[in-house]
Parts: structure tokens; C-alpha cells; sequence
């Protein structure tokens, strides 16, 4: 049995096509990765909270 590659463009629901990777890491530099992580830290931290505050509301249901 015979192994063939297959390069597919891969479109989204408007059926634009999507950029490589290469041709996206080449347009958003690393610098950007820092933002992103700290984006990221800054998501958990608002979901630990959220996580947090449904806990407390749901102990307190009943007293």
C-alpha cells in the first residue's frame, strides 16, 4: 500500500482560505507571544475568581 501526501487549503465558514503557519508566525513577530501569555495568566486568574465566587454561591444555598 502506497502512502501519498495530501496538501489540502483549509477554509474557514466564509471560505477564505487560512494563511500557513509560516506565513502567521512571519506576521505576528514572538514579541507578540508575550502578550498572549500574559492575555492567557490574566484569563485564569479571572476564571479562578469565577470558580470561587459560584463555590461560596453554591455552599450558601440553603442557609
Amino acid at each position: 500500500m502506497k502512502k501519498t501526501a495530501h496538501t489540502e487549503t483549509v477554509e474557514t465558514d466564509n471560505k477564505q482560505p487560512q494563511a500557513p503557519a509560516t506565513e502567521s508566525l512571519s506576521a505576528h513577530p514572538l514579541s507578540n507571544a508575550f502578550n498572549t501569555l500574559e492575555d492567557a495568566k490574566s484569563i485564569q486568574i479571572l476564571m479562578d475568581n469565577h470558580g470561587e465566587q459560584l463555590d461560596n454561591a453554591i455552599r450558601n444555598i440553603g442557609k
